[in-house]
């Protein structure tokens, strides 16, 4: 990805004049920085885990520095202090794991990251009236 820019701070020091060879450094002596990348990528949402996998194939960066990447990213572009945080992560779970209706009050599971009900008859309150939909994957 290249070397940061002279004065970005880099752990607890003010990286200052030739930065050759500090990032190497660093990551010798975290090892597991792929692994540790993969276990964070398998708590986003499906579509967003697969396009940031894409493109990290796809413009040869590993995926660690991808994910640091958009912190830095975040951080330049004022966004720190404005994260956007699934109800899942509270939980320490996954996003695609199964879940109770808040309607019915079945397991399910949903590619929407905070879908609270398995179909739009229990959103609306109409399951005893008219029982599940036909695309509900309770029906």
């Amino acid at each position: 990805m290249g070397v940061p820019r002279i004065g970005r701070k880099f752990g607890n020091t003010e990286i200052q004049g030739d930065t050759t060879g500090v990032i190497e450094q660093e990551v010798e002596k975290v090892p597991m920085l792929d692994e540790a990348a993969e276990v964070l990528a398998a708590y986003l949402p499906e579509d967003s885990r697969r396009d940031i996998m894409e493109a990290s194939k796809y413009i040869n960066v590993p995926l660690w520095q991808m994910l640091l990447g958009y912190a830095v990213r975040c951080h330049d572009s004022a966004l720190t202090y404005s994260p956007f945080l699934l109800s899942a992560w509270e939980h320490k779970s996954r996003p695609d794991r199964e879940r109770p209706c808040e309607g019915c009050h079945g397991p399910f599971q949903s590619k929407f990251p905070d879908a609270r009900f398995c179909c739009e008859r229990c959103a609306f309150g109409k399951l005893i009236e008219l029982g599940h939909s036909d695309e509900c994957p309770l029906g």
